[in-house]
């Protein structure tokens, strides 16, 4: 998750983003992650912002502890913290850095007499795949439609650099690379399979409109300023390209049942009734209900706790998306609600369990 996800998370479920007052609190927390099968990572702790100067940690705690690595921080972006875990280097182990705030990393809960909890979710939805062989732009979406999911969308900067990793590691030098934006996309917000999208990195002065146009990006392995912008590029140019294929997949099941047997149910055929961790996920589940011609409230695996007074995934995935269409508080401390999405509004509803609705399953991660 990013770090305000993961701050939110752990104060819903825990008490807060781990904080670390000495040497001891430090070592424990390492101890920890021993135990677990992390081996090298930067893990989110407690530390946003001013923090980062000011000596205080997000909670509102004073420190006088710190524990930088080496030159940090060095303040070159609006920051949150993290925690270097190397299983085998003791030299930069436990040490801190700066970061940008809006990246998806595990991270460490504390709760009630300092137990702490390291939370690994919110990676990646998606795997990307770099199509080698030039092609162009319709046959390249052709391709990625039938062996994956489509051609690469590209919401925010962080995907963007899930790409660009991948790109490296896949030993790619320079290239132009088809990505999913064709013609009247460019201007009017969509992208090839019908997402919107707010955020562009076109090139400077792109796109110039000059021909009826698709969406390529630019990757240049040494070349910093240009890497990963973005170019409008005649659509029968030959180029290789990026697809990309959903980890989590949907199964709609047209047939009403009460929201405990639709949980049985999919737990016997399929993963466990579907989860929507982040707008996209929510998207290609209304667009699989869309296809599968189901326009009624579906049921979905999240349920509230009496006991605890909040609502919770059944798979234990954390709450990182949510999109209700009121508010849902009132009465969940006495009575057991569950929760249906509702395709004409796109919003969530709460909903007694006792009804009958269609419901959603998932496979995959």
């Amino acid at each position: 998750m990013n770090w305000t996800n993961a701050q939110n998370y752990c104060r819903s479920n825990f008490n807060d983003l781990v904080t670390i007052a000495n040497n001891e609190e430090l070592k424990e927390i390492l101890d920890m992650l021993t135990g677990t099968n992390v081996s090298n990572e930067e893990i989110w702790i407690g530390l946003k912002d001013i923090a980062l100067t000011s000596g205080t940690w997000s909670n509102g705690e004073t420190f006088t502890y710190r524990n930088w690595k080496k030159g940090e921080p060095d303040n070159s972006n609006i920051a949150c913290g993290t925690m270097y875990y190397h299983r085998k280097e003791v030299n930069h182990n436990g040490t801190w850095n700066d970061c940008g705030c809006q990246y998806t990393k595990p991270f460490v809960c504390y709760a009630g007499f300092r137990l702490f909890v390291l939370l690994v979710h919110g990676s990646q939805e998606f795997n990307y795949h770099y199509v080698k062989e030039p092609m162009n732009w319709t046959n390249a979406q052709a391709y990625c439609k039938s062996n994956f999911t489509d051609l690469v969308t590209i919401t925010d900067e962080k995907e963007l650099q899930e790409i660009l990793n991948n790109l490296t590691k896949e030993n790619v030098s320079d290239a132009v690379i088809w990505i999913g934006l064709k013609d009247i996309n460019m201007t009017n917000g969509t992208w090839s399979n019908g997402e919107t999208f707010t955020y562009r990195n076109w090139n400077k002065g792109e796109p110039n409109n000059k021909q009826i146009a698709c969406g390529c990006m630019y990757y240049h392995r040494n070349e910093v300023n240009h890497n990963g912008t973005w170019n409008d590029c005649g659509c029968n140019n030959t180029r290789t390209a990026i697809c990309y294929a959903v980890k989590r997949k949907f199964h709609a099941v047209n047939n009403a049942m009460i929201w405990v047997s639709a949980f049985q149910y999919c737990n016997s055929y399929y993963n466990g009734l579907a989860t929507i961790r982040s707008g996209r996920d929510e998207w290609h589940l209304l667009k699989h209900l869309n296809e599968t011609n189901i326009q009624e409230k579906v049921w979905i695996g999240m349920r509230s706790s009496m006991i605890f007074g909040h609502w919770f995934w059944m798979n234990d995935d954390p709450i990182t998306y949510q999109n209700w269409i009121n508010d849902t508080s009132e009465g969940i401390r006495d009575t057991c609600f569950c929760t249906s999405l509702d395709p004409n509004q796109k919003k969530w509803v709460r909903q007694a369990c006792a009804e009958r609705a269609s419901f959603v399953c998932y496979t995959g991660e």
